[in-house]
This record gives C-alpha cells, structure tokens and sequence, in this order.
C-alpha cells in the first residue's frame, strides 16, 4: 500500500448481489462487503481475519451481524472527516458542519407542491437536485462504485477501468416523473414503498422521504424529518430488522434475507427482532425533567403524576 492508497472499502450490496469471497480478497485493499458468498453459503457482513500482512474471510467461524454492527467498519461522510480532533470521540475539531443546505429547501417546497397535488412543480425542485448529483461527462467514479458495486454491468467497458471517467452527462438516467410513485412501474417498485403506502399521494411522500434519505446521508435531519411527517414508525419497521415489529404479520418470516453465519437468535435470521414498537415515536422525557415538575399548587409531582406526564409505552 502506497501513500495515498485506498485501504479500506464498503461494499454495501443485498443477498442477490453478494460478491464472492475470492472476488473480494483479491481486491488490493481490504473490502468489508454487507453480503459475501463462498460456494452456496451466503454470509452478512462476516468477519475479516488478518494473517501476516493480509486480511482474508474469515467464514462461518465468526460473525459480525447485526446485533454486533459495533463491531463492524461502516461507512461514514469524508466532510465530516477532522484531522484536528484528539480523538474518534472527541467533540473539538476546526472543521464546520452544515446547519441548512440549499437542497433542504428544494425538497421542502417540493413536499409542498405535491401536498397540493402539482406534482409537475414538484418534479421541477427534485430534478434541480438530481441534476446536480448527477455524474457529468468526464467527472471520475469512485473505483469500487465503478468495479465493484451492483449497477456496474450498466456501464460501458471504459467507464470500469481506470480513470473510472463518465462517458456522459447521467441526468436523463435519473431524471424523475410521476412514474416513481405511480406503484406499478419498475421505478416506484424499486422505491420499496412501505405497504401503508397505498395511494398516489401517500407513495409521493415516502418518496419524497426516500430522497432525503439519499441526499442527507449523515447529516442527521432525514431522522427528524420523518418523525413529523408521521410516518416514522412504519418506515422503520419496514426497512429495518432490528427495528421490524414482531408482532406486525406484515413483517414475519419471509420479509428478511437469512444468512449461514448466525448465532442461535442473533444475526440475519429472517426474523423480525421487534427492536422498535409504535410507542418509540414519542421519545420518553428524562427522569430528571419529570422530578422537577410541579402541580398547579407548586406541590411536587407524586410517582402517579409523573406517570400521567410521561408518554405512554414508558
């Protein structure tokens, strides 16, 4: 490995597109793929094994999965990458963070447009956004995106070799219509809408989500976004299997890929693991804030008022 090397990457690809071990370890940086597959085992996120300068899969001998995802490499956002901190932990740096990006309000306004049902105007903003994150003609791919990842084959053989250049402007390959929430095109499928999604005006919304989701990656507002469009709990428990209902029929065995390097309960079993109920939309208020709360006579609250204060579930 020379300076200024890729070391690391992240193969974040599903059950169906998983790359196989050899594939993988052949790579000259170590690859931490989502799915691996040997033979006819297919294993979720699996551990990495360094033997003297090398790392290599390490099979069904260990297991990273889900429950233990503190374990595993993630990806994260190179802005947020500061070569001033004292530590992984530390709050301190020098570099700032972004407090509103123009593209925020594009898709506010167009979440407005199509609350109103003029999804042409709606169209507009969100093209706006696509057309800028769209690859330009000449613009370098990533080389894992342009090797590695799922969606490569649609590539011309030049664009998969080293420079790893665009062969053209992609807009018109990602330029947005009506057909991304009609629910039976090939687009709005893809969207992997959630079941209560089951209208025009509710498919828009998810997809409206759905794109913050991609644009904000990390910037930590898709999270609040969702929570007051009322839609939070259902989505996680869609697309999520830590947080899948257990109790919802909707999302019972058949609704998640099951993987060969599983612990007993823990791992991708294809098992709901009901992590997030209905009531976790309304955050809990802290003991301490209850403790310091009065009735109308100034008199502290007793334990059956603090009760009635806190959000239910809790």
């Amino acid at each position: 490995m020379g300076r200024n090397d890729l070391a690391f990457a992240f193969l974040e690809n599903t059950k169906a597109t998983a790359i196989d071990v050899k594939e993988a370890d052949a790579q000259p940086f170590i690859l931490y793929a989502r799915w691996m597959k040997d033979g006819d085992k297919y294993y979720y996120r699996p551990e990495l094994v360094g033997f003297t300068n090398s790392y290599t899969f390490a099979g069904s001998q260990s297991y990273y999965s889900m429950e233990r995802s503190s374990n595993t490499g993630v990806p994260c956002s190179i802005k947020y990458d500061d070569p001033n901190r004292t530590g992984k932990s530390s709050e301190y740096g020098g570099r700032d963070i972004p407090i509103m990006r123009s593209a925020e309000m594009y898709l506010v306004r167009a979440e407005a447009y199509g609350r109103k049902g003029e999804y042409n105007k709606a169209i507009d903003d969100i093209n706006e956004l696509r057309r800028r994150a769209a690859f330009k003609t000449g613009e370098k791919r990533n080389e894992v995106i342009a090797r590695l990842y799922p969606g490569k084959e649609n590539l011309n053989e030049s664009e998969r070799l080293w420079p790893y250049e665009s062969a053209k402007d992609c807009f018109e390959n990602i330029k947005v219509d009506a057909t991304y929430w009609d629910g039976t095109s090939e687009k709005s499928l893809a969207e992997n809408y959630v079941p209560s999604a089951n209208t025009t005006e509710k498919r828009f919304i998810e997809f409206i989500y759905n794109e913050w989701a991609r644009e904000f990656n990390q910037e930590e507002i898709y999270y609040e976004g969702v929570h007051h469009a009322g839609i939070q709990a259902a989505r996680i428990q869609w697309h999520n299997q830590l947080g899948a209902n257990a109790s919802n029929t909707v999302y019972q065995v058949g609704s998640w890929d099951i993987s060969d390097n599983v612990n007993g309960t823990n791992g991708q079993t294809g098992l709901p693991k009901g992590g997030f109920q209905n009531y976790m939309t309304l955050k809990p208020f802290p003991q301490k804030f209850l403790d310091m709360l009065t009735d109308e006579n100034g008199v502290l609250l007793d334990a059956n008022g603090k009760k009635a204060y806190q959000n239910y579930g809790y």
